[in-house]
């Protein structure tokens, strides 16, 4: 019995032209750069970056260290898309992203004396996403397809239906993968800490 396997980016495109009534592509290589099937290429591409710069358990690094260059500068990755530091971490610091490199608000500079350690969101080849995250972009990029390519309102209605769906249980996936707890947060470990130390049981 043969499996379905993972959603493909060549099986992602082939669903968005479905989804508009355009017969499928045989590969991404056989793609000319003009016609439906670059269009849904090119908007796969963009929900992709889109969805994965909102940040997910899965595409989120902690306590990634950087050092100081020669300069005194921290340059990212190109795969970084976002970036934060714990509060109060670094005093007065506030620190935040520009292009590819790391600024200090506080005193408008780009300079740091010391190693830096951030939470970074980062982008992911699409072989490297969980399948729920896969099957989510598809059906976005499906509406988004036929909302530029027909703008049919009867598809445009099929198509936030199914992908409120599949944004569901992409939360879902990705609550369970992060084992969220009430110890997560400061507060509520500190609650049941104190409300342990009082009493007996």
């Amino acid at each position: 019995m043969s499996t379905l396997g993972k959603t493909t980016r060549l099986t992602a495109v082939n669903q968005m032209l479905s989804f508009i009534g355009e017969a499928p592509i045989n590969s991404l290589s056989d793609n000319t750069g003009s016609g439906d099937d670059s269009l849904a290429e090119s908007i796969l591409n963009e929900v992709t970056r889109e969805v994965l710069s909102n940040g997910w358990h899965f595409n989120t690094n902690i306590d990634v260290e950087h050092e100081p260059d020669a300069s005194k500068e921290i340059n990212l990755g190109d795969t970084v898309l976002r970036v934060d530091t714990k509060v109060g971490q670094y005093g007065l610091m506030d620190i935040v992203q520009r292009g590819k490199r790391l600024y200090n608000r506080d005193g408008n500079t780009y300079e740091f004396d010391d190693a830096i350690k951030t939470t970074e969101v980062i982008e992911l080849p699409w072989d490297d996403l969980p399948e729920p995250a896969r099957r989510y972009i598809t059906l976005r990029g499906c509406r988004l397809l036929q909302d530029r390519a027909i703008g049919s309102r009867e598809l445009t209605e099929v198509g936030l239906r199914e992908e409120s769906v599949a944004l569901a249980a992409l939360r879902e996936f990705d609550s369970d993968s992060a084992d969220h707890s009430i110890f997560d947060s400061s507060l509520p470990a500190k609650t049941v800490s104190d409300y342990r130390r009082y009493t007996s049981y």
